[in-house]
């Protein structure tokens, strides 16, 4: 109504502006649809969510650190950017509005033009999709035949395992193909070494500076990182059967005792713990400093004490409380209420006794007797993993038809 001149100009803009935000959308949905139809798409796009879901947890520590402090780089860096977003659809159909008020014409319809291209652009996208799913796209992951029958008959060896028996290094080699190809099992590789570093980021809260939370204390960030590990690692030890779901009937079928079968998923998440310690010391050693040797070493005899305990109680629960879960699916993974609060009870004795032990022999400043005792309790856990891994065929006989019923049962 101001000027009267402006209103095709503005109609044109905004209606091109309209057009490529309705392209734009279909645009993303329909390639964000073609991403989700296969398995191992889905599993990189939930791990890069999952990504951006905790990289909120980074605000309040970056807040507290920078926060309360100005920066002009960052005041700067933001101007010299900013002529970037006039390229863009919003910044092209305004300067296409200011550029006609001002009387510039020939730059209005040029911007005009580049807001054409930017819609023409999004719709060719949209076209490749519509186009193949007119033709008929086929999107299964099965594989495809063998052209000739010398392809069909070539067998992959399994893995040889020194010193293991072939059955139990088959079942190894299924549970760590298995975990290697879940997204969600993966991505709790890194979560230790995350943590650490929020505690990097976040202020300590005592009035003898601004350092960080384990700032005074450093060389217990590879026991605190060891420890969130092995707590990590309880959805897998207390329910190993979960994922197996109807496929458990074959174990009792096959001519293989299930104390081998539980001895290989121990043995494969045991690797697992092994790895993410080795990633949890070297993520300790980049963020803080490297722990010594003496830290380590107690550690590692903490983990050896703290290992078997779970491992024997999480081979009784998963016979006798097991929970159908799907480690390729990111949320809904909800474990049975008696093996939630058996390994609440569990970690909070063995993490308690730990580190009530680390801490009184680091207190007297003889870390070495911390080890020395983890050494013991571990000898015994050790023994008593052993007795309960010989008696697990009788027991798990015994609950069989429980255990195939609640694998089996529809989702």
């Amino acid at each position: 109504m101001a000027s009267p001149r402006l209103f095709p100009w503005a109609v044109l803009a905004l209606f091109l502006f309209a057009a490529v935000n309705i392209l734009l959308a279909r645009m993303v949905f329909s390639w964000v649809e073609r991403w989700l139809a296969q398995r191992r798409t889905r599993e990189i796009l939930g791990v890069l969510f999952l990504f951006f879901i905790i990289s909120f947890q980074l605000i309040g520590p970056l807040m507290s650190r920078y926060g309360r402090s100005a920066h002009p780089d960052l005041r700067q860096f933001a101007e010299r950017i900013l002529p970037v977003q006039r390229l863009l659809p919003p910044g092209t159909a305004a300067s296409a509005i200011a550029s006609a008020a001002q009387g510039d014409y020939a730059i209005a319809a040029g911007t005009l033009g580049i807001l054409g291209i930017y819609c023409a652009a999004i719709f060719w996208f949209l076209h490749l999709r519509l186009r193949a799913q007119f033709h008929g796209e086929n999107l299964s992951e099965a594989p495809a035949l063998a052209e000739t029958s010398g392809e069909r008959g070539i067998v992959s060896v399994g893995w040889s395992l020194p010193g293991i028996p072939g059955s139990v290094a088959a079942i190894f080699e299924k549970e760590i193909r298995y975990l290697s190809r879940s997204g969600p099992m993966l991505f709790t590789l890194i979560m230790p070494v995350f943590i650490l570093f929020i505690f990097r980021l976040t202020p300590s809260t005592s009035h003898r500076g601004s350092g960080s939370y384990l700032g005074g204390s450093s060389d217990m960030a590879f026991p605190i990182g060891a420890a969130y590990a092995l707590l990590i690692l309880t959805n897998m030890v207390y329910n190993n059967f979960g994922p197996e779901g109807a496929g458990v009937q074959v174990y009792f079928t096959a001519p293989v005792p299930i104390r081998s079968v539980m001895l290989a998923k121990n043995l494969a998440h045991s690797t697992i713990l092994a790895l993410e310690m080795v990633l949890v010391w070297i993520g300790a050693s980049l963020i803080y400093k490297p722990p010594a040797l003496a830290t380590t070493l107690a550690t590692i005899a903490g983990i050896l004490f703290a290992l078997p305990v779970n491992l024997t109680v999480g081979n009784l629960l998963s016979i006798s409380s097991p929970k159908k879960i799907d480690y390729g699916t990111f949320g809904r993974q909800r474990a049975s209420n008696t093996t939630v609060f058996a390994s609440f009870g569990v970690q909070i004795v063995v993490v308690g006794l730990a580190a009530i032990t680390l801490m009184a022999a680091r207190s007297f400043d003889r870390i070495w007797f911390a080890t020395a005792v983890f050494l013991v309790f571990a000898t015994v856990a050790w023994v008593v993993y052993s007795v309960v891994l010989k008696g697990i065929d009788h027991m798990a006989f015994g609950h069989r038809e429980e255990l195939i019923a609640e694998l089996t049962r529809a989702s």
